[in-house]
């Protein structure tokens, strides 16, 4: 009985494992499969609140990618519930991260600011400098989608910083990304290309094609020297 339920829940972290695997590589039919079967797998043994909560959490992540904004926004709310049933807090500022940019996919800046400083202000009480940066990084976003290029630029250099210290290299990645859109939106082109070379590298070697795809297309609209 304990080795048939120690299988399962094996199985359940394959699954979740491989959803963030798939959706990194852009194959989103994939990532969230994998993370429905998980739910479906720790349904049958009864897992812990928690554990669904990261499920669920997960689930709205691929549905935010695939512009499912309202499935992603159920499913975020099922995480939420669960994580306030468990008392855990360390995933909230992921999820609080992901509010932000369901907001920010439906073009409610306020709403996506006020949810993003919130999973800021959570990352920092939970020393969690990862969290902080992305967040951050979507916070620069937000300002950049207000034409706020300046209050973008501090985010999206604070945010880098905060991520290459932690020494996370996917992340560090996508800023790079987001300061290459603010770098040619105020003409600095070399500057965008030099961003951009940066995350190319960094996107080819850690097969996340989906981010490698984007940043190869936006070096095609660089104007030539």
């Amino acid at each position: 009985m304990f080795t048939q339920i120690g299988d399962t829940y094996n199985l359940v972290l394959v699954n979740n494992n491989a959803g963030g695997i798939a959706l990194k590589q852009g194959r989103l039919d994939d990532g969230l499969g994998y993370y429905q079967r998980a739910v479906r797998l720790l349904e049958q043994i009864g897992g812990t609140a928690w554990v669904f909560g990261t499920l669920h959490m997960n689930i709205g992540s691929a549905h935010i990618q695939r512009s499912e904004l309202d499935d992603a926004e159920s499913e975020l709310n099922q995480a939420r519930d669960y994580y306030e049933s468990s008392e855990v807090k360390d995933y909230l500022p992921e999820l609080y991260g992901l509010y932000a940019e369901l907001a920010l996919k439906r073009n409610d800046l306020n709403r996506a600011e006020t949810l993003g400083q919130k999973s800021i202000d959570l990352a920092k009480e939970l020393k969690l400098p990862v969290e902080e940066g992305h967040n951050l990084r979507i916070l620069g976003e937000v300002a950049f989608a207000r034409k706020d290029y300046e209050k973008a630029g501090e985010r999206f250099e604070s945010a880098n910083a905060l991520v290459a210290e932690a020494g996370d290299e996917y992340e560090c990645a996508k800023t790079q990304l987001s300061l290459a859109q603010l770098h040619l939106a105020m003409d600095e082109v070399e500057l965008a290309r030099l961003a951009l070379d940066n995350c190319v590298e960094v996107f080819d070697r850690l097969d996340a094609r989906m981010d490698l795809i984007k940043a190869r297309e936006f070096l095609t609209t660089l104007p030539s020297i």
